[in-house]
């Protein structure tokens, strides 16, 4: 098992820009994600600072350009200075810059943004023609260890005790095993990946020069590995990214995993996110955790003839209730 403490540490705050609220905002993982191709919408004030920003990827294919979220990136959205005053004042401001910046957007078939959690409302995106709905993830907020483990459910305590007989978590350090790992699972599986494994290597790496990523992995009594997950985190959040597991794996692997995740976020005073809700499954194993299920608006904006094609679509594809 890998060392904890029972209360937080105390972590000096960091600079933070407004302007990249999450380390998905931040250019440097934009530049891998997108390999270059991302591109950013701006408002400037009178003095030309830049007080809005709006990151974007577009994607085309067969002629039909697409706004979509860059791979392996959880959130992103507008992130925007909305200077002093009362609330009503900043929010009516916000509510300019937001509206300023997406009509900045280029023409395109369709958009899909998932908002990060300073996103409020959004009420900008409704007036210019999107779409909203939620998608909700599961949060663990930093608290004393003890704590965090009372709050648990007593079965996914039980499990992460019995792990532990079976199974040591480490961490590692090259990207490419958690890489191969991942391959070697999918292949038995007979999956395939939706992401390029190469950009998720890149990222992985670049976590690691800026002292913000962490691979962690179980492995059995042989030495085996067993599974392994990746996180990163910014200011305010870390971020379960990844997880593996082999096809014959003790049980509790990827558990166990998660639980010196939730205590590695609150040595540093963060929340621990868990990704979103997407399954009957995730919400199973998450729910035990003793997490707090939040919400993440969604927008979206489609052409006539682009909504008309995914309904075809999704008329011959089983609909999924949680995303």
């Amino acid at each position: 098992m890998i060392a904890s403490v029972d209360d937080p540490v105390t972590v000096a705050a960091p600079v933070i820009d407004p302007l990249a609220p999450t380390i998905f905002h931040e250019p440097w993982w934009l530049e891998i994600a997108t390999r270059g191709k991302y591109r950013v919408t701006e408002v400037t004030d009178d003095d030309g600072r830049v007080i809005g920003r709006l990151p974007y990827f577009l994607q085309s294919d067969l002629g039909i350009t697409r706004g979509v979220m860059p791979p392996l990136t959880h959130f992103l959205g507008p992130a925007v200075i909305d200077g002093e005053g009362g609330a009503d004042t900043r929010f009516l401001k916000q509510l300019e810059i937001t509206r300023e910046l997406v009509r900045k957007l280029p023409p395109a078939s369709s958009y899909n943004i998932k908002c990060h959690r300073g996103i409020k409302d959004v009420i900008a995106f409704q007036r210019e023609g999107f779409m909203t709905s939620v998608q909700f993830t599961h949060e663990v907020y930093p608290r004393a260890t003890a704590d965090v483990w009372k709050g648990m459910q007593h079965k996914r305590r039980s499990v992460i005790t019995r792990a532990r007989k079976h199974l040591s978590a480490v961490e590692i350090s090259d990207p490419q095993v958690l890489i191969n790992f991942m391959q070697r699972n999918l292949k038995s599986y007979g999956l395939t990946c939706s992401y390029d494994m190469e950009i998720c290597r890149d990222l992985i790496q670049a976590s690691f020069d800026r002292q913000c990523g962490r691979i962690l992995a179980t492995r059995d009594e042989k030495g085996n590995l067993a599974a392994a997950i990746f996180c990163v985190w910014d200011h305010h959040s870390s971020y379960f990214l990844i997880s593996a597991r082999g096809p014959s794996t003790y049980r509790g692997s990827l558990t166990l995993l998660v639980w010196e995740a939730m205590q590695h976020a609150a040595e540093r005073n963060l929340i621990f996110d868990m990704d979103g809700v997407s399954s009957d499954e995730s919400v199973s194993f998450f729910s035990g955790f003793g997490a707090t299920v939040v919400p993440r608006y969604i927008v979206t904006r489609e052409t006539r003839l682009m909504r008309i094609a995914r309904s075809v679509r999704h008329a011959f594809k089983k609909p999924n209730y949680y995303c």
